[in-house]
């Protein structure tokens, strides 16, 4: 699956998305990488990076929120949608470590303490 996002014209950098491997890789067209200094990439990869982690993060606080509010639920919460929300969110959170580079979550996921009935939703479609 191909994405393109117009960075400025007539410029277009390729996002490629290969669901099957989990992986995703940015391509410059060859014109501006050819024009591009070693400076100005490093400090696009810099952005880059820095947009990743600060993505994790956010996605670590959705996590921790989510799984808070399926450990002490109030009386009007419906027990399996927070259950289903703190699987989403620990979805999330292990899509954007793969995104930074991270392939075992287990650590992660222990650091988060993110029960196996969690885990057993992850990717599941609500009914």
């Amino acid at each position: 699956m191909r994405h393109f996002l117009t960075i400025a014209d007539p410029y277009i950098l390729t996002v490629i998305s290969d669901e099957a491997r989990g992986v995703m890789s940015l391509v410059l067209p060859a014109g501006l990488a050819a024009r591009m200094s070693s400076d100005r990439l490093s400090g696009f990869e810099k952005e880059l990076a820095a947009e990743k982690v600060s993505s994790l993060g956010r996605a670590g606080r959705r996590l921790e929120l989510a799984l808070a509010r399926w450990r002490e639920p109030r009386p009007e919460d419906d027990a399996e949608d927070l259950l289903f929300n703190a699987a989403e969110a620990a979805h999330a959170y292990m899509i954007q470590r793969e995104l930074c580079g991270f392939r075992d979550h287990k650590s992660a996921f222990a650091h988060y303490q993110v029960p196996a009935a969690v885990i057993a939703r992850m990717g599941a479609a609500r009914r």
